[in-house]
């Protein structure tokens, strides 16, 4: 589950089920592997709701072409999500 993966004893068997896939995610790359894990955690979330999707309006976001490693903002981010990861790169 997303808010306390750590937890020692989860409240229910599927926050349990969700600790093991992530941890399990965590350590794989073989992609099959990773594409079963991915579908069981939907399932389980799409079962157990412990998220609910909302709609949210598209936000639109203008960088300067010299702002560097600029990418599509994560949903929730905005734009102070991205300033760890920006730099300024100047043409010589």
């Amino acid at each position: 589950h997303y808010w306390n993966p750590k937890q020692t004893m989860p409240l229910t068997s599927w926050e349990s089920s969700i600790d093991q896939i992530l941890a399990e995610l965590s350590t794989t790359n073989d992609r099959r592997k990773r594409a079963d894990l991915y579908q069981t955690l939907q399932v389980i979330i799409a079962e157990e709701l412990p998220l609910i999707p909302l709609p949210v309006q598209n936000e639109i976001y203008a960088v300067r072409s010299r702002i560097k490693n600029a990418e599509k903002m994560p949903l929730y981010g905005g734009p102070a999500s991205l300033l760890p990861s920006l730099w300024i790169g100047f043409s010589p």
